[in-house]
């Protein structure tokens, strides 16, 4: 339907009546190239609903779609984005809608389909047919107002963005329907659909939020994952997370955390204080309030749940959950219609002294992620002296990632349900303003994580920078848990401490790894260095169980070699070749195991970097270092009787495993291929 106006069009269109049931087939009817329709407030004559415009089944918009919502669109099926806009009506900055409107999802559908609000892949989109076109950034739906005059659930996609001004259920005849936000992985990122409100009305229990966990929960019993959560909900019951501890971290008068691990000791030193911890699964979890989550490891069951340290048991032994899923009914506790947070304000607070130095930690409890550029401008213009550096612990991070402001540093927008961190300088003579966060703040960005692979931060190569490179550490075989370093070669920076370094901010009870450098006896997050710098040594604290990990090098470099040195192997890496080295850690480890050269090591008679290694560790005999060429090769593992105990083929490149399995004792593999002969001794204990 394209329409070329002059002034403003009122579309009167019935296109079906009465409460036969529908097929969800979004060819039913499509608004391509709309221009400027708009969706006019006045009811007509001879309708059954007030609705301006009446779509009994699906409907979707293409091309360069911009609705004017002020009346009512009623839709009986789903809704699909095709269009190349945000499909209505937006304000002069090009974020928000101004209709006025409401858009009305009604009727119930046939239970066997899956009611939804999703991207069109259609060849009338503007996407093409897999979707990959689609950014949730750009192509996000501005609804004005949505009413949920139906019983049926309405999906919005992991991937998808939409916004309303209020959202509700009509008060006549009463329904149950629910807006559910789906969280699912997509490659190396786990995606939750973006919701942005930007007035103050959801009726309560009307959205369902989900949040993916699985990637974060370690196999292993010893080693747990602090994840970073705030609840979108006013009103949440703490009992979604039994079996999980939930750790809360305390702040005094000032609204300053002392500890933003929530790490206190209690008295007598042993254990973490009892007030940094939510016990009870009636009690409610606080909008805004920054929570960490210490996630039991998948496959963890209590055996003896029933007098658990004081808790009570809230139902079963599935604890391990893989999502969570916000929906009032946490287990067997009785339901609660959960009011989600629609503040208009996400956060304002006014320093109420001076010459201290205040940690605001900070839970962004909005459904949609908020964005970094206005918070850097908030922290610039508020007229309170703050701190230059922003920290952020985004999903899947082990430590909080620190953004220094005043170097350049793009400070990442800040994923929702995730925290973040302002410190107020103790420089501060500022009382009378107010630091506040509005709705406003809210945007969709294109995935859940602030980490930007290969991003070696705010320095670039230039004239006065030669190396800017981040090392980045995950379990082998699992990219969404990660930490990072990052090390700069420049003109101006010093050997010791220098404006460019900034401290790593650690947890001293972290039960994971993480990846620094040193200046001093300071632990490093970015290390800025002088460029004649011929080597820098490299530390991994290592995990509390033994642990397969993968370090990746990117980012840029101008120098004359880029070579890594297990000091515990004696392995050389060149990582111009390949920029990543596998190794497994053990709980013993030294941490300072590593040396990253920029020149060729002196002293040294020969480094060998591209011969192939293999070693064993907790039942996996590895292969590193290998070449495209040796994919297809013929791995063989005899035991010390000569029985052979293991056959495969090598199917990856660096780096390939396998599983050994027999009595302890010397083993022996050996590799055979076009590219590669090579045999490897080791024991298996």
């Amino acid at each position: 339907m394209r329409k070329t106006m002059k002034n403003w069009l009122l579309l009167l269109l019935l296109l079906s009546s009465g409460a036969v049931a529908q097929t969800h087939n979004p060819a039913v009817v499509r608004f391509v190239n709309t221009g400027k329709m708009c969706v006019a407030p006045q009811p007509s004559a001879g309708l059954s609903d007030t609705a301006v415009l009446y779509i009994p089944d699906a409907v979707a918009v293409a091309g360069n779609s911009s609705i004017l919502q002020n009346g009512v669109t009623a839709v009986g099926g789903n809704f699909y984005q095709g269009a190349s806009t945000p499909a209505f009506s937006l304000d002069a900055a090009g974020n928000f809608t101004i209709g006025t409107g409401k858009v009305r999802f009604k009727t119930d559908s046939n239970p066997a389909e899956k009611r939804e609000i999703a991207v069109w892949n259609n060849p009338n989109s503007y996407y093409n047919l897999n979707g990959t076109d689609f950014s949730r950034k750009i192509h996000y739906v501005a609804f004005p107002n949505v009413e949920l005059a139906t019983n049926d659930t309405v999906y919005v996609a992991n991937t998808f963005g939409l916004d309303a001004n209020n959202l509700t259920r009509p008060a006549n005849p009463a329904v149950s329907g629910v807006l559910y936000l789906e969280s699912n992985p997509v490659g190396t990122q786990v995606y939750d659909a973006s919701f942005r409100v930007t007035g103050t009305n959801v009726t309560a229990g009307a959205v369902v939020v989900e949040k993916y966990v699985l990637p974060y929960r370690n196999p292993n019993k010893n080693t747990a994952y602090l994840f970073p959560f705030a609840s979108p909900y006013i009103n949440q019951k703490a009992g979604y997370f039994a079996g999980n501890w939930v750790r809360t971290p305390v702040t005094d008068a000032n609204g300053s955390t002392a500890y933003p691990y929530a790490n206190q000791k209690s008295s007598n030193g042993d254990f973490i204080a009892e007030n940094q911890y939510v016990r009870g699964a009636n009690d409610l979890l606080n909008a805004v309030q920054p929570y960490l989550l210490k996630l039991q490891p998948a496959g963890y069951t209590y055996e003896n749940s029933g007098d658990f340290q004081g808790f009570t048991v809230t139902g079963g032994n599935d604890h391990d959950l893989p999502k969570f899923v916000f929906d009032g009914t946490p287990y067997n506790i009785a339901y609660t219609a959960e009011q989600k947070f629609t503040g208009s304000n996400l956060y304002s607070r006014t320093p109420a002294t001076t010459g201290t130095t205040l940690n605001w930690l900070i839970g962004n409890s909005y459904t949609g992620a908020l964005s970094g550029d206005s918070l850097v401008r908030l922290i610039e213009d508020s007229g309170i002296t703050f701190s230059s550096l922003v920290y952020v612990y985004p999903h899947g991070a082990t430590t909080y990632e620190t953004y220094d402001i005043a170097q350049g540093a793009t400070l990442p927008d800040i994923p929702a349900m995730s925290i973040f961190m302002v410190r107020v300088s103790n420089k501060n003579m500022e009382t009378g303003k107010a630091f506040t966060i509005p709705a406003t703040f809210q945007v969709h960005t294109d995935s859940t994580s602030t980490v930007n692979e290969g991003d070696g931060g705010p320095f670039k190569i230039s004239t006065s920078t030669i190396a800017s490179l981040e090392l980045r550490l995950t379990p082998a075989a699992n990219p969404f848990i990660y930490d990072r370093s990052r090390i700069y070669l420049r003109e101006d920076a010093n050997v010791e401490t220098d404006k460019y370094d900034i401290v790593k901010m650690e947890n001293p009870g972290n039960q994971y790894f993480t990846i620094y450098t040193q200046a001093g006896t300071s632990h490093l997050q970015n290390n800025a260095l002088p460029v004649e710098t011929v080597s820098v040594p490299v530390s991994v604290s290592p995990a509390r169980d033994t642990m397969e990990c993968r370090l990746t090098v990117s980012g840029e470099v101008e120098t004359e070699k880029l070579l890594l040195h297990d000091t515990k192997l004696n392995v050389w890496t060149d990582l111009l070749e390949i920029p990543e080295y596998v190794f497994t850690t053990q709980p013993a480890d030294n941490s300072e195991r590593f040396v990253l050269y920029f020149k060729s090591p002196t002293g040294i008679d020969e480094v060998s970097t591209t011969a192939i290694y293999g070693y064993y560790s907790d039942g996996i005999f590895h292969l590193n270092r290998l070449q495209p060429a040796d994919e297809g090769s013929n791995l063989k593992i005899y035991n010390a009787s000569g029985i052979l105990v293991v056959e495969t083929t090598v199917t990856g490149s660096p780096h390939y495993q396998t599983a050994v399995r027999g009595a302890q004792g010397v083993y022996i593999a050996r590799l055979e291929g076009s590219a590669s002969v090579q045999t490897f001794k080791f024991v298996r204990k």
